[in-house]
């Protein structure tokens, strides 16, 4: 997990969440804030990869 920050307004998001699955490669590419808490990041996490993939 890993993020890109600090981009150009994009629907009021400025940053990427980047989640790779190293042994299948595939990517998730979720916007993000740039002032993003543990918290939200949890709920993202959560609510992008976790409901859609399962556990890792």
């Amino acid at each position: 997990m890993d993020f890109i920050t600090q981009l150009p307004l994009s629907n009021s998001f400025d940053s990427i969440l980047v989640v790779v699955d190293r042994f299948s490669k595939m990517e998730i590419f979720i916007p993000a804030y740039g002032t993003i808490t543990s918290l939200d990041l949890a709920q993202i996490f959560i609510s992008h990869v976790f409901y859609k993939h399962g556990l890792p």
